[in-house]
């Protein structure tokens, strides 16, 4: 008999376990994101290779983040697959998972948000699980329908929250398990929703139970700036926005003492983009100093405001509250356009992490994920979003 070196019997056994996963269901290839990044760079992976859309024997695991998955997603499944998201995810469109056959998990113990629709799909002989444990939240801007959905679930646990801005469609059959926090624009379906967390509540429900939220920051168009000028006898208003969804019109208001506001005009918005937009609008001659507020709508009617700005007739311009960057790294300087004289820093569930006053900055803190921050003085109040990488 002749012994072989103990190197050579471990790397044989290595090349059996690698192929055994690749061939045997159950095992599974583990696939962990080791940098913040977007999805597709096949750096941020650990494998040196980014996931494809065939999930088959697959644990996929956001480690790392935030990690952005750009554009539209369809994850099918044959056999077992998982997403376990770990870290902060951002889905640029929608998110389809279609399982053919065997057990799909979606763990959510952090921040996923989908800035389209999010569809569960199976066949017969297959489903999907959702989980959102107690630290973890998942943001829908679109609609969430549980499809074929008696073989679906959803569970939410104690302090988890799930929040869809428009149709929550809960199908026929599904059991959705609500022990924590459920909220959407409006719901469909006959699913069966039970839990301590009660009934699915509307978008009116998060603002009273979580007062410190702004319902306009989770909302889809994410404004880049809003700024103005006076300029050769004219005003001008500009903005630009990073993305778009089902952005109908903008609306420009004014006022003299910032407090009460009349409709100036209204500009068409573009619908659903996924690059930055940039808008102008032009007012002949000076007025006295005004504030001027800019108001989204989507095509469904919701909206929101965007921020308020002073432009006085010196020919000078202020921002009033935009913050900058809006996405820095942990322990990176955000900064404010204006002194707030108060600022309130929340996680994106509305929990509250610190205050100040009399600040133009603030160290952003050392956690990945996104948070809202609310900027006051003696007459305004606006809420802001921001990511930290």
């Amino acid at each position: 008999m002749i012994r072989q070196p103990a190197n050579v019997i471990i790397m044989r056994f290595s090349l059996l376990i690698l192929t055994l996963a690749l061939i045997v269901p159950g095992l599974g290839l583990a696939q962990t994101t080791n940098s913040s990044g977007d999805w597709e760079t096949d750096g941020n992976w650990d494998t040196g290779a980014a996931p494809s859309e065939n999930i088959d024997n697959q644990i996929i695991t956001i480690g790392v983040g935030p990690i952005v998955r750009n554009g539209s997603v369809r994850f099918n499944t044959n056999s077992n697959g998982d997403l376990i998201v770990n870290d902060y995810l951002t889905i640029s469109g929608d998110l389809t998972w279609s399982a053919n056959s065997g057990n799909a998990d979606l763990v959510i113990n952090d921040t996923l948000v989908i800035s389209g629709n999010l569809v569960l799909e199976t066949n017969a002989g297959s489903n999907i699980t959702m989980d959102i444990a107690a630290t973890g939240a998942l943001i829908v801007q679109g609609d969430f329908t549980v499809a074929n959905s008696a073989l679906n679930g959803v569970d939410v646990d104690g302090g988890g929250l799930l929040v869809v801005g428009g149709d929550f469609d809960t199908g026929s059959g599904s059991n959705i398990s609500n022990d924590g926090n459920i909220y959407s624009g409006s719901t469909s379906g006959t699913g069966n929703v039970t839990g301590a967390g009660g009934a699915v509540g509307t978008l009116t429900d998060l603002v009273a139970d979580f007062p410190s939220i702004d319902l306009g920051a989770l909302l889809p168009v994410d404004l880049v700036f809003f700024r103005g000028k006076t300029e050769k006898g004219q005003t001008i208003l500009e903005w630009a926005t990073a993305q778009e969804l089902n952005n109908d019109f903008f609306t420009i208001e004014q006022s003299l003492d910032g407090v009460v506001f009349e409709v100036l005009d209204q500009m068409t918005g573009h619908g659903t983009k996924e690059t930055m937009t940039h808008y102008r609008y032009e007012i002949d001659g000076i007025a006295n100093s005004l504030f001027y507020r800019l108001k989204q709508t989507d095509f469904d009617g919701r909206f929101e405001y965007l921020g308020t700005i002073y432009i006085s007739n010196q020919e000078t311009r202020t921002d009033f509250y935009n913050v900058y960057p809006t996405m820095v790294s942990k322990g990176e300087s955000l900064m404010f356009s204006s002194q707030a004289g108060k600022w309130t820093l929340f996680d994106i569930k509305g929990n509250l992490i610190s205050t100040g006053t009399n600040s133009r900055s603030i160290v952003s803190p050392r956690r990945s994920g996104l948070y809202l921050i609310r900027l006051e003085n003696a007459v305004f109040s606006e809420t802001r979003r921001f990511m930290v990488r």
